[in-house]
Parts: C-alpha cells; structure tokens; sequence
C-alpha cells in the first residue's frame, strides 16, 4: 500500500518482489585512427544518443507512493544523457614529448522526482512520478546553454631511459582545464498546474559539479 494509507488493522505493509525496469535504446557514430610510432598521432572520436526509460529512479530501488511498482509509469532515465560526444588524441611533440587531450559533452541527465501539478491518476494520487530534463548549464565555443556537462582535459607524457631497461615516465595532467563548473543541483520552482506538466527549473549556479576543479596531476612511475 502507498506510505501513509495502511491496510485497515494493520500497520504499513511493505511487498518485495522484483519489477524495477529498464527500457534503452542507444545509437553509436565513431571513427578512429590509431595512435602509431610511424604517423605520430592519433584521434578517436565518438558520438552517442541514448533513449531510456525506467519506472523508478536508480537511486532509491524502492517504491512506497504507489500500491505496486505496476502503477508507476515509465518516465525519463536519470542514469543517462541522451546525447553524449566524446573526442580524444595524441600527437608526438618535440624532445619525444607525447601530447593528449580529451573533450567530453553531455547535455543535462532527466531528473526523476514526484511532481505535483494538479492531475489526478484514477488511483486518486495527486502527485505522479515524472522524469524531466533541466536546463543546460553551460556552451561549449559556440551555441547557446545547451550542456550539462562539458570538460578538457590536457596532457604531455615523456620516458626516460636511466640505464639498460630502466626507464622512468613522467606525466602531467591538466583536468578540466578551462574550469567548466559542470552544477549538478537544481531548483524546482513549479512542476505546472491545471493538469499539464510545464516544469520550471533553474541551475544552482552555487552548488555541488560533477568532475573535479580545474587540477593539475603529476605522475611518475617506472619500467625495469
């Protein structure tokens, strides 16, 4: 039974059984050179549209606002972007410095949450589950705020042969180097009224990001 309306003489009666679903369909374009000694560089690049849906959030495999998990219905994943490009590569430099760099964009991930917009399921509910996509947060060299994720990340990698077989490699790592702030937080100001769902939702331009700052890493290990 939904939380809060329990069968009459009892306390809330919990039933557990299996039905969290998962429904997707992916779409995959790339292409690729490999890196090799003779040519010096390489470059990969990969574009993914994903459409999924699901009847409950990956974050709480529980259901406790419906009489059954059948009575959700399937919404908007928020497990994943629905487009999502990723490009990587790597040219020798000078003084047998390998250089790299990485790029990847995704546009926000839904939002899962219940959201109470004056529709009425036939169940009586006033609140329905409902899967959304916020705002971008962020453009990316031309467009508008279209992103929710967006990072760079550089790197320049070197070997060096000390004696015979021993050899120690130096790496430097500059992550998200342009410092996107990729805001994972948002502001639910109305989910609609009169029965239609008209989400209004805003970034927190304050909050928690994904990824990390802009960092820089040093690494050294060593082959024998």
């Amino acid at each position: 039974m939904p939380w809060g309306e329990p069968v009459p003489g009892y306390r809330n009666t919990i039933l557990g059984y299996n039905g969290l679903e998962q429904r997707s369909s992916q779409f995959l374009l790339s292409a690729e050179k490999p890196y090799t000694k003779e040519s010096g560089w390489g470059l990969n690049l990969s574009y993914t549209h994903t459409s999924a849906r699901q009847n409950r959030t990956i974050d709480e495999p529980f259901a406790f606002d419906k009489a059954t998990i059948r009575d959700y219905p399937f919404v908007k994943s928020d497990a994943v972007a629905a487009h999502r490009f990723v490009a990587s590569g790597s040219i020798d430099g000078p003084w047998g410095v390998t250089f790299g760099a990485k790029l990847v964009l995704a546009t926000p991930e839904p939002i899962n949450t219940i959201a109470c917009y004056g529709f009425t399921d036939p169940d009586g509910g006033t609140c329905q589950a409902v899967g959304v996509t916020p705002p971008g947060n962020g453009k990316f060299l031309v467009g508008g705020k279209i992103w929710g994720y967006r990072t760079v990340d550089l790197q320049a990698n070197k070997e060096f042969t000390v004696v015979g077989d021993f050899k120690l490699n130096a790496r430097i790592n500059v992550l998200n180097a342009f410092n996107f702030k990729n805001y994972t937080q948002y502001q639910y100001n109305s989910f609609g009224s009169d029965g239609r769902l008209q989400p209004d939702i805003t970034v927190v331009d304050n909050g928690e990001i994904s990824y990390v700052p802009r960092s820089v890493v040093l690494e050294v290990g060593a082959k024998f």
